[in-house]
């Protein structure tokens, strides 16, 4: 600390600067390597992330199953699971997380799409990273015979002439040999004069993986068996319905019928070729296709979260992740180290800065977890190293609230006021571009979403204007 200061002496030091201590070891046990660091860091503000450093490596999911098989084995056909993955796994281990959710169902008959507007947008594959995906996607997890049917064969990618093969040794029919047909239901709409049929898309996709060499009738066969199990019900209509050869990007334009009498192979190329199932029109279509499209569960913004807590999180010994790996001189390598920071010296005024603002390689947003924060007697005692603590005039810990800067907005733009307390009449004011008006404490409490930088001040520099502190509350449990 006196080296920074013979280097940075000012008032704003004197009442801003703080120390942290910082202490990492290596994870190889001791008799291996055992090294640790202690290093001690200047700091102006304290940046107390919104969740643990844990779950800040997680993304929460919400994923929609559609079963290949539903009514003869007396099972829902749509299920909608909540699963976490870690932000720098692939989309197989979110596939993973997914089927451990459901009883008998496997990672290899699984093929993940995105939904957009009631039809499939978007293929991942199991090698995407999972941070492309975000919270608010709508991801339905189809169960089908082969997944690899549905795989980009090489020809289609690369133009490739490779030569492929029929069978798997097991005998069963190889990838090469299969297609994945994307399905979308459609109701016939009546013809207006401009001779356009209106059609909406109704329900989930189905998705499905038959021979290439299908004939119109092998397909009918297939698709009538898979809206028997998961589109009818048991008492319900079953209106008459038809297939059409659609084009990818416009499942509700006209297609070519498919002919269900035909022995004919349908000349099925592409790994993946999209149909449409059109209902007849006028009729009752069955509940499951006329249930509203699936959302996705809120997120981990919804919870609210108290200031004490985000402390004790920031005090907490924690795993660096890879992408924070740290140098171990002993061990020659980078490694995934235990990392632990305590308050060593406390600064008169005490910035604490929430971290709302969430960054990814794919992504930005605004975290609006509400905070709670006490206006006075904030203890910062359970957070500061032992030998503070311990000294022969240890210091005071509690803190005030001084000041509160708010943010209104989002990531792309928004909008700042400042609540501060008078150190004239101890009272609290707003202060909103050029207008400043006196506050309650009651609105100052309350704003618990907007609340983004706090100045919290030292008890020991309590201005007397604010009057006797009242009495402290118990934090929450923990």
């Amino acid at each position: 600390m006196e080296a920074h200061r013979k280097r940075s002496d000012s008032r704003v030091d004197d009442l801003f600067v703080g120390l942290f201590k910082s202490e990492v070891r290596c994870p190889e046990p001791k008799e291996s390597c055992g090294r640790e660091s202690v290093t001690f860091d200047i700091f102006l503000s304290a940046k107390l992330p919104l969740v643990s450093s844990a779950e800040q490596r997680q993304t929460q999911f919400s994923v929609i199953i559609l079963r290949n098989q539903g009514a003869s084995e007396g099972k829902e056909p749509v299920v909608q699971v909540q699963v976490k993955v870690s932000k720098d796994q692939n989309v197989k281990a979110l596939i993973e997380a997914a089927t451990k959710e459901v009883e008998g169902l496997q990672v290899e008959n699984c093929v993940l799409v995105e939904l957009w507007n009631k039809k499939v947008h978007q293929f991942f594959e199991d090698t995407a990273a999972v941070e492309s995906i975000r919270p608010e996607d709508i991801l339905l997890l189809c169960e089908v015979a082969k997944a690899k049917a549905f795989q980009v064969s090489p020809e289609q990618r690369w133009g490739s002439t490779a030569s492929t093969w029929s069978l798997e040794p097991d005998g069963s029919p190889s990838a090469a040999s299969l297609c994945g047909a994307i399905l979308h239901h459609r109701q016939a709409g009546s013809r207006t004069w401009s001779s356009y049929a209106s059609r909406d898309l109704h329900g989930l996709p189905m998705l499905l993986s038959v021979p290439k060499a299908s004939t119109g009738r092998s397909l009918y066969a297939e698709v009538g068996r898979r809206i028997e199990e998961c589109v009818f019900e048991p008492d319900g209509p079953r209106p008459s319905w038809k297939i059409l050869r659609v084009d990818k990007w416009s499942p509700t334009a006209d297609g070519t019928v498919v002919d269900p009498e035909s022995d004919k192979a349908l000349e099925l190329k592409d790994s993946r070729e999209y149909f449409a199932v059109e209902w007849e029109e006028g009729a009752t279509l069955p509940a499951r296709l006329l249930a509203e499209e699936p959302k996705p569960a809120a997120g981990k913004q919804g919870g609210e979260q108290d200031i004490r807590t985000l402390l004790r999180l920031f005090v907490e010994e924690e795993r660096l992740g890879p992408d924070d790996a740290w140098y171990c001189n002993r061990c020659k390598a980078h490694k995934e180290a235990w990392k632990k920071m305590e308050f060593h010296r406390l600064p008169p005024v005490l910035v604490l800065q929430l971290k709302r603002f969430q960054y990814t390689r794919w992504s930005r947003e605004r975290l609006n977890t509400p905070v709670s924060f006490p206006l006075e007697n904030l203890d910062l005692a359970p957070y500061c190293t032992a030998s503070l603590l311990a000294a022969q005039d240890p210091p005071c810990t509690v803190y005030d609230l001084a000041a509160l800067s708010k943010h209104i907005g989002s990531l792309g733009g928004g909008h700042y006021v400042a609540y501060c307390r008078s150190s004239e009449d101890g009272l609290w004011y707003s202060y909103d571009d050029g207008s400043v008006r006196c506050a309650t404490v009651d609105e100052v409490e309350s704003d618990k979403v907007g609340a983004y930088v706090l100045f919290y001040i030292r008890r020991d520099h309590r201005p007397s204007s604010f009057g006797p502190p009242s009495t402290p509350t118990p934090a929450p449990s923990l």
